[in-house]
This record gives C-alpha cells, sequence and structure tokens, in this order.
C-alpha cells in the first residue's frame, strides 16, 4: 500500500501564518500587584490580559473560606500615572476602597458591596500613595500636577472623603512618595 505525502512549503521566514499567537500565550497569564492588608481580608491589584489588561482590585477575606471576589467591576482599571511610572493606586481602611482609575485619573471610594463614587472631578492631576486618616474623615495621597510647563510639580494633598474638597500640605518638593500618619495622628509625614 502507498501513501502520498503532502508537498511541503516552504516560505520565507516569518511570513507563515502560526497557531501560536500573543493572545494565546498571554491569554492566561494574570499577573499580581500591589497588596494591601486590611481588616477582614487580603486586597490585590491583578493585571488581566483577558480583559484588553484591566487591572481589577480582588479580595480574598480572612476566613479562607469563600471565593477571591473582585471588587471592581468593569470598566473601571486601576492603575495611576503619577510619577509616569505609577504608584500604589489603592488603599482599604475598614473594608472600604480608595482607588484611582487609569481612563481619567479620578479616586473614587467603593463602600463594601457598593459601587464606586467618584471623589475627584476632572482635573490635570494623578494621584498615588494613598492614606486614610480616620481621625479627620481625609484621604492623603500624592499629587502630580501635569498643567504647568515643563516638569510636572508634586504634592501631598487631602481629599475630604465626603465633599471631595482637596487641601494641599505639602508642596515644593521635586518629589514626595508614600506619606504616613505620625504616631500621634496629629501630622503627617512625607
Amino acid at each position: 500500500r502507498r501513501t502520498e505525502m503532502a508537498e511541503k512549503t516552504v516560505s520565507p521566514y516569518g511570513s507563515w501564518d502560526s497557531p501560536i499567537t500573543t493572545d494565546l500565550i498571554t491569554r492566561g497569564a494574570v499577573s499580581l500587584g500591589q497588596m494591601v492588608i486590611d481588616s477582614g481580608g487580603t486586597y490585590w491589584a491583578e493585571m488581566r490580559p483577558s480583559e484588553a489588561g484591566r487591572s481589577a482590585i480582588c479580595r480574598l477575606a480572612d476566613t479562607g473560606d469563600s471565593p477571591i471576589d473582585t471588587l471592581t467591576p468593569p470598566p473601571y482599571n486601576v492603575r495611576s500615572r503619577a510619577h509616569e511610572y505609577g504608584g500604589g493606586a489603592f488603599t482599604v481602611h475598614d473594608g472600604t476602597l480608595y482607588f484611582v482609575d487609569a481612563a481619567k485619573q479620578l479616586v473614587y471610594q467603593q463602600a463594601p458591596g457598593g459601587k464606586p463614587r467618584a471623589l475627584t472631578q476632572e482635573n490635570k492631576m494623578a494621584y498615588a500613595d494613598f492614606l486614610v486618616d480616620e481621625a479627620r474623615n481625609r484621604l492623603i495621597c500624592v499629587a502630580e500636577d501635569s498643567a504647568p510647563k515643563g516638569e510636572a510639580a508634586n504634592s501631598i494633598i487631602a481629599i475630604d472623603i465626603l465633599s471631595g474638597m482637596i487641601t494641599s500640605l505639602a508642596s515644593g518638593a521635586d518629589f514626595y512618595a508614600a506619606p504616613k500618619l505620625s504616631p500621634e495622628r496629629s501630622s503627617f509625614s512625607a
């Protein structure tokens, strides 16, 4: 019995169709980013290639018997543009999530089980490195203003959690990062 062999086709390098695509390779390659531990759970940023690279905030409850929850619904993409490379794009305090969305760089508050609510309005600011000042009901963070000509101006600001009013706390230095409250909680340090 004679079997016929298919004729081989020789093509120039790189000109053939391959069944191995970049989408096939990266589809399941979820990467994990920033992590925050808060009462009741562990939270992290999860970059999802299957959702066009969207970064979502996920939570695993302390009980460990519940499934992993995705807290930020599409289209929210948790990512900061501060300092060009980003920075801490979210924090959690008593189960309430505070994050910056990549599209407009607005800061959002999301109560447990609730929907995201914008705290800031559209402007030319990028926000990062969040810290909740519970005593003053405000969110402290780094802000980068890209409005001025030349180099971006950095500052430490406070965002009132109820009104969204922004107050400058420190400015004038070339770079600010990771603000912290003092042990007495009467001031912060940059």
